[in-house]
C-alpha cells in the first residue's frame, strides 16, 4: 500500500514539477531520527551512572574497611564487654548513614535544578516529582547500608581476643 501511494504522489508531482526533486518523509522516521540522540544519550547516562553507582559503592566499602581496622580494639572491648554483634552494627551504620543523608540533601536540589535546566529545551515538559528524589536516595541508602553491614558483621564476629593481643 505504501509503495503504490508513493508512486502515484510521485506520478502527480512529475506531471506538476517535473523539475524539482520530490523528497518525502515519513513523520516516524522523523521523529525516530528526533530522538536518536537523545536515546544515546540516555544509554550513555545510563552506563554512567550505574559506573558511578558501583564505584561509590566501592569507595563506601574502602572507608569501612578502613574505620574497622582503626577501631579493631574498640570492637574487640566492646564485644568483651558484653555489647552485641547488632550494637555494633548499628554503630557502624549510623555514621555512615548521617554522612549518606548529608550527601542527598546537598544533592537532590542541584540535580532538581540541573534536570529542570535540561528539560526547559523541549516543547512538552514533564513536571520532575519529588519521588524520584526519595527513589533515588532509597537505592543509595541500600547499597550503602549493604555495604556497611557487610563489613561490620565481619567486624564484629571475629574473635576479640585476636584483636586485643595484637598490641
Amino acid at each position: 500500500a505504501d509503495k503504490q501511494l508513493m508512486a502515484s504522489i510521485n506520478k502527480l508531482w512529475r506531471q506538476f514539477y517535473p523539475e524539482k526533486l520530490l523528497d518525502v518523509q515519513w513523520v516516524d522516521d522523523m521523529l525516530a531520527n528526533q530522538y536518536k540522540e537523545e536515546s544515546k544519550l540516555q544509554e550513555f547516562f545510563t552506563f554512567f551512572s550505574g559506573l558511578s553507582m558501583f564505584l561509590a559503592a566501592l569507595g563506601i566499602f574502602g572507608l569501612v574497611v578502613q574505620a574497622t581496622t582503626q577501631r579493631v580494639k574498640e570492637i574487640g572491648i566492646r564485644k568483651v564487654l558484653g555489647a552485641s554483634v547488632n550494637a555494633i552494627v548499628r554503630l557502624f551504620s549510623l555514621d555512615f548513614l548521617k554522612l549518606i543523608l548529608i550527601a542527598i540533601v546537598i544533592a537532590s536540589p542541584v540535580a532538581w535544578w540541573l534536570m529542570n535546566k535540561w528539560l526547559l529545551d523541549y516543547a512538552y515538559r514533564i513536571h520532575i516529582s519529588w519521588t524520584v528524589f526519595a527513589l533515588a536516595g532509597f537505592v543509595s541508602i541500600c547499597i550503602a547500608l549493604f555495604t556497611i553491614i557487610f563489613q561490620a558483621i565481619k567486624a564484629a564476629m571475629a574473635n576479640p581476643l585476636d584483636s586485643l593481643r595484637t598490641e
